[in-house]
C-alpha cells in the first residue's frame, strides 16, 4: 500500500483501471465528483475549434496571409508566432495581440442564436451552470477566447474571469482562468495583458514555479478531478504541470488511480504520455460524442439527488 493512503482509500472503486474503462462506472464517478463540487474543466485549442473558432494552424496561417507572407512549414506554431511578433510587429506585444484577436474572431458570430446551436458549448455550459446537482465552478482555458463567458452571460450567470495575478478573490457562479491571456471578443474592450503565444513566451514560463499562474493552475489540478477537452499534450508547460499535479494530487489520500480524464481518439500518439501523468484517456470514436457524455454526467448527477 502506498504511503499516506488509508486502507479504506486503497479499496476505492476507482483504484483499478477497469473502473475507468467501463463507461457507466466512469460516468457515474464523474457525476459524483460534479455533485461534490470536485470536477473542473480544462479547455484547449480543440475546444475552441469545436466552438466554431479557427484551429491554431488556421489562426497562424490567416495572420501570415493578412500580411502577405507565407509560414515556413519547418517552424513550430510558437516559432511562427514569434517570427510574426518580431518581424511584422517589431515585438510590440499589444499590436501583435490585436492582430491575433482580429484573426481569432474574423467571421465568427457570437449571437445567442448561433452559440446555442453548438453542442459542445452547450454541454460545457451545462456542466458549469449552478445547480443543486453540483457544477464545475472552475474552468481553466488555455485559449484566448471569451466564448464561455459570453455564452453563460446570456443566461445571466456571473462569470469571474481570471487574467491578471495576483487578484482579489470574489464570489461568482463560475471562475474561468486564462493563464495564457485573454482576447475579449468585444473589440472596443482593452486586452488586459500580453498573451502567451511565441516560443520566447513559453521559454519564460515552462517549469517556472515562481510564476503566479504556475501555482494557481497547479492548485486547481491537484484539488479536482479534471476533464481535459481539446488538449493535444504538445505544450511543455502543461505537461510539466501535469507531472507535478500527479505527484501531489489529493487522490493520494483517497486512492483513485487517475486524477484527470482526457477525451481522445483511439489512434492518439500521446495517450501514454497523458496516462503516465495520471490522466486517463477516455476514448471516443469521434469528437461529436463528447457533448453526449458531458450531458450524461449532468443527468446522472441530478439523478443522484433524487
Amino acid at each position: 500500500m502506498s504511503k499516506g493512503i488509508s486502507s479504506t482509500a486503497a479499496m476505492s472503486k476507482m483504484a483499478v483501471r477497469t473502473s475507468y474503462e467501463d463507461g457507466d462506472i466512469l460516468n457515474d464517478y464523474l457525476a459524483g465528483q460534479l455533485q461534490k463540487g470536485s470536477l473542473a474543466i480544462v479547455l484547449g485549442a480543440g475546444a475552441s475549434f469545436g466552438f466554431g473558432l479557427p484551429s491554431w494552424v488556421e489562426l497562424i496561417d490567416q495572420m501570415f496571409t493578412e500580411v502577405g507572407k507565407t509560414r515556413n512549414s519547418s517552424w513550430s506554431l510558437e516559432q511562427a508566432a514569434e517570427e510574426l511578433c518580431i518581424g511584422v510587429y517589431s515585438n510590440d506585444r499589444m499590436k501583435f495581440a490585436e492582430a491575433v484577436r482580429r484573426a481569432l474572431y474574423k467571421g465568427a458570430s457570437l449571437t445567442f442564436d448561433d452559440l446555442r446551436k453548438n453542442d459542445l458549448l452547450a454541454a460545457v455550459g451545462a456542466l458549469t451552470m449552478a445547480s443543486s446537482r453540483g457544477n464545475a465552478a472552475k474552468v481553466v482555458s488555455f485559449n484566448f477566447d471569451d466564448i464561455i463567458k459570453v455564452y453563460l452571460s446570456y443566461f445571466g450567470y456571473d462569470v469571474c474571469i481570471g487574467v491578471n495575478l495576483p487578484a482579489w478573490s470574489r464570489r461568482a457562479d463560475v471562475h474561468v482562468l486564462h493563464p495564457h491571456g485573454l482576447l475579449p471578443s468585444t473589440l472596443a474592450e482593452n486586452i488586459p495583458r500580453n498573451i502567451i503565444f511565441t516560443q520566447a513566451d513559453y521559454d519564460d514560463i515552462t517549469g517556472n514555479s515562481s510564476d503566479y499562474w504556475h501555482s494557481a493552475i497547479l492548485d486547481v489540478f491537484r484539488s479536482h478531478t479534471c476533464l481535459f477537452i481539446g488538449l493535444s499534450g504538445h505544450d511543455k508547460n502543461l505537461t510539466s504541470l501535469l507531472k507535478k499535479a500527479n505527484d501531489t494530487h489529493a487522490k493520494q489520500q483517497t486512492g483513485e488511480l487517475f486524477w484527470g480524464v482526457r477525451f481522445s481518439l483511439a489512434a492518439d500518439p500521446l495517450s501514454n504520455s497523458w496516462e503516465s501523468r495520471g490522466v486517463f484517456q477516455y476514448q471516443v470514436s469521434g469528437f461529436d460524442q463528447i457533448p453526449k457524455i458531458l450531458f450524461s454526467i449532468c443527468q446522472r448527477a441530478a439523478q443522484r439527488q433524487q
